[in-house]
């Protein structure tokens, strides 16, 4: 791996943007969660996230691909307030193709209110014709009677709240990745009907109501589905957590494409959804479906260490993410 040469940056478009490092940022590539540190003393506690953006063609960032990042710095109480940048291009530079990247990536930047603080370009000597992306984003964290949950703390006793339809975001991508196969299966409305649906959702509404309902804890779902947000949310503590299947929310469609690939809806990709940890759950609740959310108490944070999904009158542990769709 080597650094793109001097001239390529006194001649680019990177040198109009916002660069105020030296050093190349070290970058955690796909963290699940947000890094939180200390700060200076008149800056309090900042939070990082970042993510991993891959392009066969050109480079162009789009305000979407920041969502991760975006939900992960919320679920913790902050802000997208910096952007750090790493491209790496394998198979061949193209100042063209940096020049658009660049361009994206400010107009991004400046749509969210965030700064560019460091971008860093790099060549990769393959045969393979891709651009890979690392992008870290933080911001400072809100003050803990803003955001409470901020603390991320579990405690026995707590009811735990899901929010959205479990496996939406893994059904969608099932549906775009198979499409032709489904259209053997299916008549063409049904189609177009999993063809819109959308569940890559911000945590807004979550993290503007638990402030008034005692939420310590909001986590994001994503890849590995229910089962892996449990094992995060339970993990924080070594908290135990007992979870009741018959109140976990599905859309039928997914339990269709769950049957028909083999796959279990409770590991399917749920991203945006959300699981709170909250003392006033019934109020929480009623809060949020007032709001325009699916939303329900699952279950409850328990003394002991186990973590268990009750099905009927079988008890089943939560264990390691497997990751699927």
């Amino acid at each position: 791996m080597i650094e793109l040469p001097d001239y390529i940056y006194e001649r680019s478009v990177l040198k109009q943007l916002y660069l105020k490092e030296e050093s190349r940022h070290l970058f955690q590539k796909d963290a699940y969660s947000v890094s939180i540190s200390g700060g200076k003393k008149d800056e309090g506690y900042f939070a990082e996230a970042s993510c991993t953006l891959t392009f066969k063609g050109n480079p162009i960032l789009r305000e979407e691909d920041l969502n991760d990042i975006l939900r992960r710095l919320m679920c913790a109480g902050g802000s997208l307030e910096e952007i750090r940048a790493e491209i790496v291009f394998k198979g061949g530079f193209e100042e063209s193709e940096l020049r658009q990247f660049s361009s994206s990536l400010k107009q991004v930047a400046d749509k969210l209110g965030a700064q560019i603080l460091r971008v860093s370009v790099s060549l990769c000597d393959t045969g393979e014709r891709e651009q890979t992306v690392f992008i870290l984003g933080s911001g400072a964290i809100k003050s803990a009677s803003e955001a409470p949950w901020k603390r991320g703390k579990l405690y026995p006793g707590q009811d735990i709240i899901l929010t959205g339809s479990l496996g939406k975001y893994g059904m969608a991508k099932l549906c775009s990745e198979n499409l032709e196969e489904l259209r053997t299966i299916y008549p063409e409305p049904y189609i177009e009907k999993l063809k819109n649906k959308r569940a890559d959702r911000l945590p807004l509404i979550e993290t503007e109501t638990a402030a008034f309902y005692r939420t310590t804890v909001i986590v994001p779902l994503g890849a590995g589905g229910l089962l892996s947000g449990l094992w995060s949310l339970g993990d924080r503590e070594k908290a135990g957590l007992r979870v009741y299947a018959d109140r976990l929310s599905y859309e039928q469609e997914t339990i269709e494409l769950c049957n028909h690939f083999n796959l279990n809806p409770l590991m399917l990709n749920s991203k945006g959804s959300y699981l709170l940890a909250a003392d006033m759950d019934e109020e929480l609740v009623y809060a949020l479906r007032n709001a325009g959310l699916l939303a329900a108490c699952i279950g409850r944070a328990t003394e002991d260490k186990k973590r268990v999904i009750v099905f009927d009158d079988e008890e089943r542990f939560v264990e390691s993410p497997k990751y699927s769709y």
